[in-house]
């Protein structure tokens, strides 16, 4: 009998799908990928059935069959979601029946307690409250475990590779224990059982490295370090110990040994000190508190900047999907930047084969140089990835960087030949592609005001510029072909030229009236009236090379009747002579 159900949620993932059960085997068909995944009848060990509100949850165990028949490896569950009530029955009947495996039927906690027991069945984690389930967990959805204090254990959740934006996506899971608490004789037993398993793994794992001609630490030394790192086995450690033997290192299976490691590099976002672990697949930023997992294909374009003060450079790696920040906010990150000192030398030992260095030139067995030089070349290699670096804008102070802000936040302005780059808080990318306009507000006695008008109706204020400055980014705007509006010199200093003066044209007629009365009546003093006419324009010259006010009306009345009155007693004189 072959029975099938859609819009079922499978392998504890969002995404919905058919599944199918016939005679041979059962399977989930991802509607989304199109990935099938199917199990054999004779793989099934046992299978609870659960209701979770108004739908049925089911899990099946299960352990793989080998070539000969035989059962191999531990046991693992597979979880499907989102059957309804009228399927439970026909499910029950269908592995009864045809697997020859109860379906047994379980209650979720409903008390909602905080506080339970945990149990490890393979790699699914349960969470009991009061001998119900609280909650299951696949190990296989765990990326990795932390300790952010000695009394918390944190589970790192894997994200899928393109994470919708408008749905909430479960990142972090923590667990707490309040007090140490010492193990009862149960749990030490369990743990030492544990411990010792998880030896025999590595001693195992040791011997198949050495047949392999794989240099391999000494058994005691790795053995004395194993010691020190399980400590005494409080109820958290005991959690991780047993946590560590299912949750699938970082560092092995398909990410292989860590490349190179850098110890100390020092970002700004997210903000702290981190050790860089470079992976083929990944790069890795581990700190005290966070740890993250950057993905060279998530990786859209990387930037090295000369910082204004000459002494750090900024890396910004631009992600394709934002990571997110601390945890105790809802922040992510789009850009990370990291800053290394110019004057600062490491030395970095790449582990890589000679058929995968050969392939990248600028790869070295022995890396000695600058940091960011480094970093830089590393995930080019990685990445396939050219970096950019600063453009030709150059600043009055010989600078790459104009220093700005936005609101209230203080940082550097990038123009560079494509783009426009603001570090660091908020970081701020915008292609000149992108850019409708750019306007440039008249310059205050110090500071002018730039805003960019994007694609989308989205714009971006930036304050505080130099006036100084205002010249030559227009210039380099216009250059790169950005439509940039106002930014002419309205510096309200040189209004002083521009002031208004005396009606030049109203003095000249005065004059020359003034001249015509005189040549009518005595022309022997022609000479004289050209003196005067020359002292008066010399006069009339000083007066406008000296910045004045605006005269008023009455006193260029007054002048020009002082002028009049002068020149007759001049001619009463010269005629009594």
């Amino acid at each position: 009998q072959t029975l099938s159900f859609g819009n079922i949620r499978g392998h504890g993932t969002s995404d919905e799908g058919s599944f199918k059960t016939n005679s041979e085997l059962f399977g989930w068909k991802n509607k989304k990928t199109g990935v099938v995944t199917q199990h054999k009848k004779a793989e099934i060990q046992r299978v609870t059935l659960t209701r979770t509100g108004r739908e049925y949850s089911l899990c099946v165990y299960l352990r793989k069959v080998g070539a000969d028949g035989a059962l191999e490896g531990e046991e693992y569950s597979e979880l499907y979601e989102g059957f309804q009530e009228k399927d439970a029955d026909a499910l029950q009947k269908q592995f009864q029946n045809v697997y020859g495996k109860p379906c047994e039927k379980r209650r979720m906690a409903t008390k909602g307690w905080h506080w339970g027991e945990w149990e490890l069945t393979g790699k699914n984690l349960a969470f009991m409250v009061d001998g119900r389930t609280g909650f299951q967990l696949s190990m296989g959805n765990v990326r990795e475990t932390l300790n952010p204090s000695r009394n918390e254990l944190a589970l790192l959740l894997k994200q899928s590779g393109k994470a919708e934006l408008d749905k909430d996506q479960l990142v972090e899971l923590r667990f707490f224990a309040p007090n140490k608490g010492e193990l009862t004789e149960e749990e030490k037993e369990a743990r030492d059982q544990q411990r010792e398993e998880r030896r025999e793994k590595k001693r195992k794992e040791r011997e198949a490295r050495k047949e392999s001609g794989e240099e391999v630490e000494d058994e005691e030394e790795e053995e004395e370090e194993e010691e020190e790192e399980e400590g005494g086995g409080t109820s958290i450690e005991l959690l991780q110990e047993a946590l560590g033997d299912v949750v699938e290192d970082p560092q092995q299976g398909e990410a292989g040994q860590a490349i190179a490691v850098l110890p100390d590099a020092h970002f700004l976002v997210p903000r702290g000190r981190y050790e860089l672990q470079f992976f083929k697949t990944f790069v890795r930023a581990h700190g005290k508190t966070f740890v993250y997992n950057i993905f060279y294909k998530n990786i859209t374009r990387m930037l090295l900047l000369e910082k204004p003060d000459g002494v750090h450079n900024s890396l910004v790696i631009s992600l394709e999907q934002p990571i997110a920040g601390s945890h105790a906010s809802n922040t992510r990150h789009k850009h990370l930047v990291c800053q290394f000192e110019t004057n600062k030398e490491v030395e970095l030992d790449l582990k890589m084969d000679e058929e995968a260095l050969s392939k990248h030139a600028n790869l070295e067995r022995n890396m000695q140089g600058n940091p960011a030089r480094i970093v830089v070349d590393l995930l080019n290699a990685m990445t396939g990835k050219s970096v950019t670096v600063s453009g030709e804008f150059s600043s009055v102070k010989n600078t790459r960087a104009l220093r700005c802000s936005i609101k209230a936040d203080e940082g550097h302005l990038y123009p560079l030949n494509k783009s426009l780059i603001f570090i660091h808080k908020p970081v701020i990318y915008v292609k000149y592609d992108d850019v409708l306009s750019i306007e440039l507000s008249p310059p205050t006695q110090r500071f002018f005001e730039m805003t960019v008008r994007c694609k989308g109706g989205t714009e971006h204020e930036f304050q505080s510029i130099e006036k100084d400055e205002l010249g030559g980014l227009m210039e380099f705007l216009k250059k790169r072909g950005v439509k940039v509006k106002g930014g002419e010199q309205e510096d309200r200093r040189a209004g002083r030229g521009a002031q208004p003066t005396f009606n030049q044209q109203e003095l000249d007629d005065e004059d020359d009236e003034d001249d015509e009365d005189f040549e009518d009546e005595d022309d022997d003093f022609e000479s004289d009236d050209d003196d005067d006419e020359e002292e008066d324009d010399s006069e009339e010259e000083e007066e406008e090379e000296r910045p004045k006010k605006k005269p008023k009306k009455e006193k260029k009345e007054k002048k020009s009747k002082d002028k009049k009155s002068k020149k007759k007693d001049k001619k009463k004189k010269s005629k009594k002579d």
